[in-house]
């Protein structure tokens, strides 16, 4: 049972929100002019570095702070933890992806992590 909780926080939080964040910041410092490798600092070093402080010394007020959000965010990870729970998340992620094509085209591409440019600068 617990692997699912461990699971469901790092899908919920860490994969989802953050690489969302650093990989936005990073096409947009590349796409306005900065070098592949400062771009990458800029993004993924503060922000990761940032996090673990907060939690290591403010552990409980995180926890505060991700328990008040998390009301907000309910539909969408419920959503991931029954996934989870029922062993489908891989599958799951596969069908989501699917609704992202339109008319045969690819409307929000959706590629693996690893393959964005940031992932293999870093």
């Amino acid at each position: 049972m617990e692997y699912r909780s461990h699971i469901f926080r790092e899908r919920g939080i860490l994969l989802r929100a953050v690489h969302g964040i650093v990989e936005s910041l990073f096409r947009r410092y590349t796409e306005n002019g900065m070098s592949e490798d400062l771009a990458y600092n800029n993004t993924v070093e503060p922000i990761t570095r940032t996090i673990s402080k907060i939690i290591s010394t403010k552990g409980m007020e995180f926890e505060k702070a991700y328990s008040a959000s998390y009301y907000s965010c309910m539909d969408i990870l419920y959503a991931c933890y029954e996934d989870i729970a029922a062993r489908s998340d891989i599958r799951s992620v596969v069908l989501d992806g699917r609704n992202f094509y339109v008319c045969t085209l690819l409307a929000f591409p959706m590629g693996k992590i690893d393959q964005t440019l940031m992932w293999k600068v870093g």
